[in-house]
């Protein structure tokens, strides 16, 4: 639990920002990319 209400508040913010957003769900999809590769699981 934050100790801080304007911390919680500043990194709810910064979850929310679209930008940052997209830029980690293309990472995500990326990743996933790298260890599925032709259906198989690359570890």
């Amino acid at each position: 639990m934050p100790t801080n209400l304007g911390n919680m508040m500043g990194i709810r913010n910064q979850i929310r920002d679209r930008g940052l957003h997209q830029q980690l769900k293309a990472e995500l999809v990326e990743h996933i990319w790298q260890k599925y590769r032709n259906g198989q699981l690359y570890v």
